[in-house]
């Protein structure tokens, strides 16, 4: 049963590592963000802040000062080696940004 269960959940899931995503990750693990984000419930507003920034070349806290009256996005610094959602840091430490760059949306689940 030992045997099943770590080729199942040891071999198999570590043969499927995407090494170029691997390469990438390890080219910017060393960087530390500190960014503004604006967390929404759904997928439409996000859209809609997504499309207004595109179509007004506005920042994020401009739009979300229009659409939703918040004077202030929350900060916080985003490193490699702290706990963080699987999907923030493949989105940011798999390309190169610069300061003022808008990432997203990214959809953490269904709901």
């Amino acid at each position: 049963m030992r045997q099943i269960l770590q080729y199942s959940e040891g071999y198999q899931k570590v043969s499927r590592i995407d090494t170029l995503t691997v390469a990438k990750m390890t080219r910017f693990m060393e960087r530390e963000y500190k960014i503004s984000y604006a967390t929404v419930p759904d997928r439409e507003k996000a859209n809609i802040i997504h499309d207004a920034i595109i179509k007004e070349n506005a920042g994020l806290n401009e739009i979300i000062r229009e659409l939703f009256g918040i004077d202030s996005l929350p900060h916080r610094v985003v490193k490699w080696h702290e706990a963080e959602h699987d999907l923030v840091l493949k989105t940011i430490f798999t390309k190169e940004y610069k300061k003022g760059d808008i990432v997203g949306p990214i959809q953490f689940s269904d709901d």
